[in-house]
């Protein structure tokens, strides 16, 4: 990627217009192609379009603008813009099962009151579903969450990602102080800057090959490809 940055500038050349220099020798006139596709190949192309098109539609994304401030403001505080994000990932998680969960309880008191007035299998099937989630949501009700980061790790020939752990005890720490009402603000903000300065000390780790992740899941498929029991 470097070389190619580093190729166009000095080599190629762009004009003020951020065009390539230089004028075509021959003007061709788009054609269009004709396919013609054997029908085992269109069988496989609806397989693999149903495969996709489900993998599609199992993510949910909602994009939310937030205009309050900026990485400036991150900056200003003396913590990276990356390890600041993590931590809020942290709080929002642990604060919002919390709030979800009793949303939960009255939805549930509520379900229960009209699959008891009704039967069926629908309504069977209905509240199965619903009490695994309540059961997962209480299980999840504060509690922390192992959560996973890629690192680069282009430092290294052929170097790809390691992992980084975001949720740390200085995470939990600042995520905890948040929602102690005793807690100064002083106080807040000096978990936050220990929390994203031991993030960005993980992530350094990592990016240096320092990591443990990629490490013991190669470890792994050693022995898995040994036929040997993993302790």
């Amino acid at each position: 990627m470097e070389w190619m940055l580093l190729h166009d500038i000095m080599l190629t050349g762009y004009d003020e217009n951020g065009n390539t220099k230089g004028e075509p020798s021959l003007r061709l006139k788009p054609e269009r192609l004709k396919w013609e596709i054997p029908e085992p190949a269109v069988a496989a192309i609806e397989v693999s379009m149903k495969v996709a098109q489900g993998l599609i539609d199992d993510v949910e994304m909602a994009l939310l603008v937030w205009t309050d401030y900026g990485k400036g403001f991150i900056k200003k505080l003396g913590v990276s813009p990356d390890a600041y994000l993590q931590m809020v990932l942290q709080y929002t998680y642990y604060k919002v099962f919390s709030a979800l969960l009793h949303c939960f309880r009255s939805e549930m008191a509520v379900f229960l009151r009209f699959s008891s007035l009704s039967s069926g299998r629908f309504w069977e099937r209905a509240f199965r579903k619903r009490y695994t989630m309540f059961i997962a949501f209480v299980k999840n009700q504060q509690k922390f969450c192992l959560t996973y980061e890629a690192s680069m790790t282009r430092l290294y020939r052929e170097g790809r990602t390691e992992t980084v752990r975001s949720c740390t005890t200085k995470s939990s720490e600042f995520v905890l102080s948040m929602l102690d009402p005793s807690k100064k603000r002083e106080e807040r903000l000096a978990l936050l800057r220990k929390a994203c300065d031991y993030h960005q000390e993980l992530y350094r780790d990592a990016m240096c090959g320092k990591g443990v992740d990629r490490h013991l899941f190669a470890l792994y498929v050693i022995k898995r490809y040994l036929e040997e029991e993993s302790p």
